[in-house]
């Protein structure tokens, strides 16, 4: 992944945090992820997401108590 879209991803995420100045992030080896947010995400940012490269792990369902990834 760029870091445009990396930088991207993060920007549409933050707002769907009860707190955007909190920890909100992590990583391992070669991905980064978004840990679950606190508000669910509008089916639109979820689709510009998933163009970002963006992804949650288990299926292709979309889950608030799951995590975004990106390999990096």
């Amino acid at each position: 992944m760029n870091t445009k879209s990396l930088m991207r991803g993060i920007q549409i995420l933050l707002p769907y945090y009860d707190d955007e100045n909190g920890y909100h992030s992590g990583s391992d080896h070669d991905v980064f992820y978004m840990f679950a947010t606190g508000k669910p995400v509008s089916e639109e940012d979820q689709e510009e997401l998933e163009v970002l490269g963006w992804y949650q792990p288990h299926g292709a369902e979309y889950s608030q108590s799951e995590s975004w990834y990106a390999y990096i």
